[in-house]
């Protein structure tokens, strides 16, 4: 296993860690067999789109991390230091598409 398969993983064990008591508190308690009700469309996409959203969060967040390692052990080297601006670049992109998205979905739910 090299460095970078090996760093990759323990920032993304650390975030899963820290992400994880997040996720778990955002489920209803719902005792007995029943599925929680959902009353309409908007409102199943709108449940959906927030458990996304922490994953999405996650994962930018990772991104940004590796993007600050990738800079730190460039040491000045040009192809390590274009890497990283280039996954900051995709990261920031990423996250803009996700807000973009949500957005959407908020929208439309005060159309209707």
């Amino acid at each position: 296993m090299n460095k970078k398969t090996l760093l990759v993983f323990c920032v993304f064990s650390v975030l899963a860690v820290a992400v994880l008591p997040m996720a778990v508190s955002a489920v209803a308690f719902n005792p007995g067999n029943n599925p929680p009700a959902v009353g309409d469309l908007p409102t199943l996409i709108g449940r959906v789109l927030s458990t996304v959203w922490i994953v999405v969060a996650a994962i930018a967040v990772a991104m940004f991390i590796t993007a600050g390692v990738m800079f730190m052990t460039a040491a000045g080297s040009p192809d390590k230091v274009a890497t990283g601006r280039q996954t900051v670049i995709w990261a920031v992109i990423g996250l803009v598409v996700a807000i973009i998205g949500f957005s959407i979905q908020t929208i439309l739910s005060f159309i209707q």
